[in-house]
């Protein structure tokens, strides 16, 4: 509370310069709508080596011709090649992701009902394909309960796992669970080339638990991946019943075994979202996902309000170490992040915020792509929408660059009287919710595609005695310092000679103070508390 009391203490000073004019990123130069009467989304799309393209789009609108979930090649020119339809004939299904296996075919992911085979009401669904559109073989998995696919990731064997949540425990899912009152477990399964099941792990309480990321290898056959849970007994028995929102880290290797494992709150930080994770070069990984502007490590409280987009970072440990929010006013989420070929890294979210990191909102909400440097200073952000409300499912959606190009995969809601926002197709009369395909030309963004925050980075922050200070860019040496408290009154000014420079605040009284440096004639400033 102290702390917070601190940071509303901001308003004393003169922060024009730390809410530069967002950049609003490329132009659309192409987009493309998918649909019918009811809701219809991308769940997922990949670039292969070749440059052709895969993506899994689902139509709910069961008018249409393509009812159902379907894997669809394009060529170069993003020409449709072929499509194969998800599951098997009569069946309803819901992709969920597409990937390349080690064997060089495609594993697509999903869940179907009401097939002739069902062992329950919903089972999770694998299909295999070759590079010309057969089908190899495909097989569904599941209890006589509810079960949901949520990620699939290939191994180095051959094989591949799959992530999920069950309510059952027969089946292919012979392991006992914790659903005694029918709640959902985290399900985990690893299957060989071929399909077949050979081992399951399912993890949970009394409470819901399912899995909440992809899988990442984070070194040779060992795998992360990421739990949210409710419970605080069994598998969670290391929690607190009080702390009743979290994420369970596990790291597996091929055999089903734990090597490492951490709960981590997700009441403070990173809420139970679905998250993304990406392998760092130093090691750590970095997770994409959804945190809060009161965040115990690097707050956007008062100025943004509500859930963030967030860039976590884990150490090797699986320990939370740093967080970088992006949003607004309103609330935001990360779907998806890639690696950006310039460098830095470019992000797929919702956002319904029209003020902070967002350069407008075209109705209730939008989806939101942004790129951020290696150090995630926000280089452009932009809202894509229309005046509806566009996301249906947190699970719709991905981004591929190419070609100078960032293609949005995901979704838009139809609204009569288009264009409106960014919406030029679909059908208006429909009101309904659209997959939708976005290009956008980052050959437009010209000179302005730099970085419009700070180029210093200040840590711990909080601090008690020594306050690290970091040049993120190379900037030419000596650069000056001051720094102000919340009067404006300068109480130390000095020199900068190396890119990291450690400053003595056991001196300063409690509060907050600004920190600024002056590079090339322009001022860029750090809020900092001393504790």
């Amino acid at each position: 509370m102290r702390q917070l009391n601190l940071i509303l203490l901001l308003s004393f000073f003169n922060t024009n310069l730390l809410h530069a004019q967002v950049n609003p990123g490329p132009d659309i130069a192409w987009q493309e709508c998918y649909g019918g009467s009811a809701e219809d989304f991308f769940a997922d799309a990949i670039l292969l080596e070749d440059g052709k393209i895969l993506s899994v789009i689902v139509y709910y609108s069961n008018e249409s011709e393509y009812y159902g979930s379907w894997l669809v090649k394009y060529n170069e020119s993003f020409n449709e090649l072929w499509r194969v339809y998800i599951g098997d004939e009569y069946c309803g299904s819901t992709g969920r992701q597409v990937k390349v296996s080690t064997l060089n075919n495609y594993l697509v992911l999903g869940n179907t009902g009401g097939c002739l085979d069902s062992i329950g009401g919903n089972d999770l669904i694998v299909v295999c394909i070759d590079e010309d559109g057969s089908k190899l073989w495909s097989r569904s998995y599941g209890s006589a309960q509810g079960d949901d696919s949520h990620t699939l990731l290939p191994t180095s064997d051959g094989g591949f796992l799959v992530g999920g949540s069950t309510r059952g425990f027969d089946g292919d899912l012979y392991m006992p669970a914790w659903n005694d009152l029918f709640y959902d477990d985290a399900l985990i399964m690893k299957m060989d080339s071929l399909g077949e099941v050979e081992w399951v792990d399912i993890i949970g309480g009394t409470n819901p638990d399912l899995v909440s990321s992809n899988f990442l290898e984070v070194s040779p056959v060992q795998y992360l991946v990421m739990i949210a849970s409710s419970s605080y007994d069994y598998d969670l028995a290391g929690s607190s019943e009080d702390d009743l929102k979290k994420h369970l880290l596990r790291v597996y290797d091929l055999d089903g075994n734990v090597l490492k494992e951490i709960i981590l709150s997700a009441d403070d930080n990173l809420i139970d979202q679905w998250n993304t994770l990406q392998l760092l070069p130093d090691g750590n990984v970095l997770i994409a996902g959804t945190g809060i502007a009161e965040s115990d490590i690097n707050p956007t409280f008062p100025e943004h309000d509500g859930f963030e987009g967030a860039l976590a970072i884990i150490n090797e440990e699986l320990e939370l170490i740093d967080l970088n929010l992006f949003g607004g006013l309103g609330n935001e989420y990360f779907l998806d992040i890639i690696p950006a070929t310039i460098g830095g890294y470019y992000c797929l979210g919702y956002s319904s915020s029209s003020e902070g990191d967002l350069p407008g909102n075209h109705g209730e909400g939008d989806m939101w792509v942004l790129h951020v440097d290696g150090s995630f200073n926000l280089i452009w952000s932009k809202n894509i929408g229309s005046a509806g409300t566009d996301l249906f499912t947190s699970q719709a959606g991905a981004l591929i660059e190419k070609d100078n190009m960032l293609y949005m995969f995901s979704q838009v809601s139809a609204q009569a009287g288009m264009p409106t926002g960014d919406l030029t197709c679909g059908d208006p009369s429909t009101n309904k919710v659209d997959a939708w395909v976005v290009a956008l030309d980052l050959t437009t963004l010209g000179v302005e595609n730099e970085p419009q925050q700070t180029s210093i980075k200040l840590f711990p922050n909080p601090v008690n005695h020594t306050l690290t200070i970091q040049l993120i860019h190379q900037i030419p040496l000596p650069v000056t310092y001051t720094i102000a408290n919340t009067t404006g009154k300068t109480i130390e000014t000095g020199e900068l000679i190396n890119p990291i420079t450690q400053l003595n605040m056991g001196n300063n009284a409690p509060g907050v103070y600004l920190f600024s440096v002056l590079i090339n004639d322009r001022t860029y400033s750090e809020l900092f508390i001393k504790e």
